[in-house]
């Protein structure tokens, strides 16, 4: 599934527990995962639902703040305050959207 956050389009990838997506290289298999350069953020498909609505928003979190250049700058209050204002209104977006494809 494609996202489109901020002029960028992540690949959004449902996948088994055991992908090597998953693995940053340690052999600890993460529940999800966001690659900033290819633009993909990958999801364990064997979630419960609190885990996978928890796991969804922290990866969207990364494409987020990576979308809008928010990992270039030093954060403060304004910062926060403005990506709040951001984030609170994508995120819904993205996630009515998936609870559309669901």
């Amino acid at each position: 599934m494609k996202l489109k956050i901020n002029n960028f389009e992540y690949e959004l990838h449902f996948v088994e527990w055991n992908d090597e997506h998953l693995n940053m290289g340690d052999n600890d298999y993460r529940s999800g995962m966001t690659y900033f350069k290819e633009k993909e953020i990958y999801i364990a498909n064997n979630l419960k639902k609190d885990s996978y609505d928890y796991t969804l928003k922290h990866e969207l979190t990364h494409a987020i703040i990576d979308s809008y250049g928010m990992l270039q700058i030093q954060w403060n209050d304004e910062v926060v305050a403005d990506f709040m204002a951001i984030y609170s209104k994508i995120l819904n977006e993205l996630m009515n959207l998936l609870d559309k494809v669901d």
